[in-house]
């Protein structure tokens, strides 16, 4: 599949109400550095309703921005019980393991597992390389699980997030979400197990996040 401008996937480019349906063995990449919003599955997803659905062994890569491994671009709607395994996410900035850039809609009970993000300018995140929201739109997620997942960026890589566009307007939130993996910024600086920027401290105190002890940032830095 080629993006040859912007929001294409593996199964759509702008989806509706889907559900129980998988993408596997798939190449989605970009033809030009101004190219965004490529998704394993769906290069934007909006307010409607995702379920059961999953991303294997699919490769999204490319030199523009917000790609994801499952959407390239998430503005609302739901996004419940699906997965990404076993991919590997490229871009220059606003990779995620799940969404590029994760702007509105709630992500519930999500797996990424065996995966590589890799943004080779910033803002790579295990499920969003950006998390934040507008005026109309707010983010959230829960019961979300990135294990076994290498997180690679130039700056600013998180085990959840890349960066978070604060302020946060509420309900956008965080809950029962958790990394295993290593995250790691070619700067040796701007990297964390929820988020690349400073908001570690904000994001574990104020939201219910875990992290499982094999989490690594910057070992070998």
């Amino acid at each position: 599949v080629n993006v040859t401008e912007y929001y294409g996937g593996g199964m759509y480019g702008q989806s509706l109400n889907v559900y129980d349906s998988n993408v596997s063995d798939t190449t989605v990449s970009t033809t030009n550095a101004n190219a965004y919003g490529a998704g394993g599955f769906v290069g934007i997803k909006g307010s409607y309703n995702t379920r059961s659905c999953g991303v294997t062994n699919v490769t999204v890569t490319g030199s523009g921005t917000e790609h994801g491994g499952f959407a390239g671009r998430m503005t609302g709607g739901s996004l419940i019980s699906s997965y990404v395994q076993d991919s590997t996410i490229n871009g220059a900035s606003a990779i995620g393991g799940i969404a590029g850039a994760h702007m509105g809609g709630t992500i519930t009970n999500f797996t990424a597992t065996r995966s590589l993000v890799n943004a080779t300018e910033s803002h790579a995140g295990g499920v969003a390389g950006i998390f934040g929201n507008t005026e109309i739109s707010h983010g959230a997620v829960r019961q979300t699980y990135v294990t076994d997942i290498d997180i690679r960026a130039n700056s600013f890589a998180g085990g959840l997030f890349g960066g978070v566009k604060y302020p946060l307007i509420y309900p956008s939130y965080v809950e029962k979400s958790y990394f295993e993996g290593s995250v790691v910024t070619e700067t040796g600086k701007n990297a964390g197990p929820a988020t690349g920027d400073n908001y570690n401290e904000h994001i574990t105190r104020l939201f219910k996040m875990g992290f499982y002890e094999k989490a690594t940032v910057n070992k070998d830095k």
